[in-house]
């Protein structure tokens, strides 16, 4: 019998090509617990009496990368409790539905990150601390503040009556020094991010050196 090489070749091609589309041959691209997963977790997930370590009423301390873990089986999203949450619905809904929601951006890179081993990686954070530059409050600040605080300090249900969700509702606040006095753990103020642990120092220089420059809206 005579082989159609031409045949074969295509048909393998064909094979190959439907391997690798599947999804789970794709590979994760790498994400960074320190700068990426954390984030989400303290801004969304540690209000007063929830998920933190000062005063919550549940189990996980997600203030933490034990605590996170605690939640979380690596490789595996659909066993991990911590991202099943956020996906539920009703009272297994985590946040509750009446407090601000992780975008579906937020939940695609902590579903990443469990997939890809939910390792505890650190300084990987790919933001430039480069503060010769003039700092901007949309490039620079609102992300800090998305990442860090909103969850926490946005809206009507804003914690203490503070929101700096956007430009206009976080001037006063960086103005009077509550901002930057929060930010460093001054004791005048309540630390934030209420965990305790503080932003990295690269963040909390941009944050001084805009509103040194009056805090633009630039």
């Amino acid at each position: 019998m005579k082989i159609n090489h031409k045949y074969v070749l295509a048909t393998l091609g064909l094979g190959l090509g439907l391997l690798t589309g599947c999804t789970w041959d794709k590979v994760e691209p790498d994400v960074c617990f320190e700068s990426e997963v954390l984030p989400i977790f303290v801004t969304y997930c540690s209000t007063p009496g929830c998920h933190n370590s000062i005063d919550r009423e549940e189990d996980y301390d997600l203030t933490s990368y034990a605590g996170i873990m605690q939640g979380v089986t690596p490789k595996h999203v659909s066993s991990s409790e911590v991202v099943t949450a956020m996906n539920g619905f009703g009272e297994d809904h985590m946040p509750p539905n009446n407090y601000p929601q992780p975008s579906d951006g937020q939940i695609a890179t902590i579903k990443a990150w469990v997939k890809s081993g939910a390792e505890n990686t650190t300084n990987c954070s790919t933001v430039s601390c480069d503060t010769s530059a003039v700092v901007s409050f949309s490039v620079d600040i609102q992300p800090i503040m998305d990442n860090y605080c909103v969850g926490c300090h946005s809206g009507g249900n804003a914690s203490a009556g503070v929101d700096v969700s956007t430009y206009a509702a976080l001037k006063p606040h960086a103005e009077s020094g509550r901002l930057q006095g929060a930010m460093l753990g001054d004791p005048q103020y309540a630390t934030m991010p209420p965990s305790g642990n503080l932003l990295p120092t690269c963040y909390v220089d941009k944050i001084n050196k805009w509103v040194a420059a009056g805090a633009p809206n630039n």
